[in-house]
């Protein structure tokens, strides 16, 4: 199953479209001289320095495994990241002198998952988790930034748990009690005591953060309406800043002298920002960009300065950009720029946002990318399913994608019952047995296509997505047989009981609140399962997974591949021994592409 070598003249197009990307996580020290980011030009996801006295940007990290950028510590010339080794969702974290280029071990051990959180107020302490002492618990550790040496901060404790927030000696500390449902406490270090805050015995969405006084919250829940909207919580009771009929608030981040808050909304699978001070909870006017309308824009504070904040942009047809802004002196100055070497990218398309009937006449909304001809002529469509199932279709920049329209298809991103951004009800439609109800959702995406904008014959309808996005694809081709003519499944569950026995022991309980427990509810989840269905695949797939794959184990791919061709059904499956939940590496990246434009290749015979 080892990826085959695929056409140069094909890959140096490709490698063409990957040179289209942009800078992201842009975080600025507080001189306003130096900026960070995160940028995988060089092939996969490394850090790099711009300073305000050159233009051209310096590569502080390298190599081959992924790389983010987690803290700047200016104080002493430091950055802190976090790094991925083969895509097994194990990373360690590392100190790295910007000024001499120096790297050393923070926090690393192998098969151990540390998970960054954030530097005190007073920025004496870095605070992470391990799962070093059990893997499916985590252990609270802090770096001592004077010292450089890591402590241990908490013991382990039974559940997921994480450090939300921070605010002098009082941490606000999450524990997941299932994939949608977080419960929150107060930890005082000085005292060493733990009192609930909110969500306890419950499974309700919460977000929540300090707010500037003692004894208040903001919450993010869609408790209260349908819509998530945002609230200060106090003694028990709820009081709403933000309620939006039509858009959801998806997230917000608070500076980290309280003094402003930033909240992002959903409309529809489009973002947008909006900035306000604490104090009255009034709303502070920003910059735009002039030139093509953005379809989101997200804010992000500065660690140590209150009146910094970044303003990314994203575009249908360009890179993202980004901005810093000074709130008090309205100064604004871009630190990265689009570029697009060798591609007019103004020739691209832009998605529309439509929708098809499901069965029970539900409209289901998707951005749709097509070419004037195609939506005329008889194009083939290529349904892109996303991941989560929590996830969404938005109509963000994408080059590879462009490919698929060059090729002659039409290409659609549904937005299917379970999607987050459309509502509790929408989002709740697919937990546990209520899948079984939902599940045509996917068969009616490929009907629809079938005869989208066509007067007479019908449209070939290809599946595809990854993780969730690939099981979807594998039920499509399983049982709903026939709909689709072809299927390409990206590191996705062929059989919801095997995935939940094996992924990984940190995700599990996380997953069975999502899908059911595998013994209580075997019988539902093999009736949920592609596999259960195997004997009605007749049509073409190419399946491709990461040997490394911790959430989705490589084993979900081979087993179905194994049936495939046990009845001779035409087929491929790649194993990409270098990459985990996905396709990272660049040079994977291009024969991945590679193999998805062979295979689709043959739908437009």
């Amino acid at each position: 199953f080892a990826p085959p070598p695929v056409d140069p003249e094909l890959a140096k197009r490709i490698e063409r479209r990957m040179d289209l990307i942009a800078p992201t996580g842009l975080k600025v020290t507080p001189d306003g001289k130096r900026a960070f980011f995160n940028w995988p030009v060089s092939g996969t996801s490394q850090v790099w320095m711009i300073s305000q006295s050159s233009s051209f940007p310096v590569q502080l990290t390298g190599g081959t495994d992924r790389t983010s950028l987690i803290e700047v510590i200016p104080e002493k010339n430091e950055i802190l990241v976090s790094r991925d080794v083969g895509g097994q969702e194990n990373p360690g974290i590392f100190r790295v002198n910007y000024q001499t280029g120096e790297l050393r071990e923070l926090y690393v051990k192998a098969g151990v998952q540390t998970t960054p959180f954030r530097l005190d107020e007073e920025r004496r302490f870095f605070y992470f988790s391990a799962n070093d002492v059990k893997p499916d618990r985590y252990t609270f550790y802090r770096y001592n930034l004077a010292q450089e040496k890591v402590e241990l901060f908490m013991d382990a404790r039974e559940g997921t748990w994480f450090i939300a927030d921070i605010a002098g000696d009082r941490f606000l500390l999450g524990n997941y009690r299932g994939s949608d449902a977080i419960e929150y406490w107060l930890w005082l270090d000085k005292t060493k005591k733990m009192t609930p805050v909110l969500g306890q015995n419950e499974r309700v969405r919460y977000t929540t953060l300090f707010s500037s006084k003692q004894g208040e919250y903001f919450v993010r829940t869609d408790h209260l309406n349908d819509l998530a909207g945002l609230y200060l919580f106090k003694e028990g009771k709820f009081k709403p800043l933000l309620e939006d009929k039509k858009a959801e608030v998806v997230g917000f981040t608070v500076n980290n002298s309280r003094t402003h808050l930033a909240v992002e909304l959903n409309e529809l699978g489009y973002t947008r920002s909006r900035l306000f001070k604490i104090n009255g909870f009034r709303e502070i006017a920003t910059p735009d960009l002039k030139g093509e309308k953005p379809i989101h824009r997200i804010f992000r504070f500065s660690d140590q300065n209150p009146d910094v904040v970044t303003l990314q942009f994203g575009f249908s047809k360009i890179p993202a950009r980004t901005l810093k802004y000074n709130l008090s002196t309205k100064e604004k100055k871009e630190w990265t720029l689009p570029s697009t070497p060798e591609i007019n990218t103004s020739q691209f398309q832009v998605a529309t946002l439509e929708s098809y009937l499901a069965e029970d006449k539900t409209p289901i909304p998707m951005f749709v990318y097509s070419s004037e001809d195609c939506r005329k002529k008889n194009c083939p469509v290529l349904v892109i399913f996303h991941g989560g199932p929590e996830g969404q279709s938005t109509p963000d920049f994408s080059p590879v994608m462009q490919m698929y329209l060059e090729l002659g298809f039409v290409v659609a991103y549904p937005n299917v019952r379970g999607s987050t951004g459309y509502g509790k009800k929408w989002l709740d439609a697919d937990n546990g047995s209520k899948r079984l109800r939902v599940l045509t959702d996917i068969r009616d995406a490929g009907m629809h296509f079938r005869k989208w904008g066509l007067d007479s014959g019908e449209r070939k309808v290809i599946a595809m997505g990854g993780s969730y996005g690939g099981y979807s694809t594998f039920v499509a081709m399983t049982k709903f047989a026939g709909v689709f003519q072809g299927g390409i499944a990206v590191v996705g569950m062929s059989d919801l009981r095997t995935f939940l026995l094996n992924t990984a022991p940190y995700r599990r309980h996380l997953r069975i609140s999502e899908y059911g427990d595998p013994e209580k509810d075997a019988e539902a989840l093999k009736e949920l399962s592609a596999m259960n269905y195997l004997e009605q695949l007749k049509d073409p797939m190419l399946i491709i997974h990461g040997a490394n794959d911790p959430r989705v184990p490589a084993g979900e791919a081979i087993q179905f591949y194994r049936q495939m061709q046990s009845r001779k059904i035409d087929g491929k499956l790649v194993l990409f021994p270098d990459e985990g939940h996905g396709v990272a590496l660049r040079s994977n990246r291009v024969k991945y592409t590679a193999y998805v434009l062979e295979f689709l290749k043959r739908f437009k015979e």
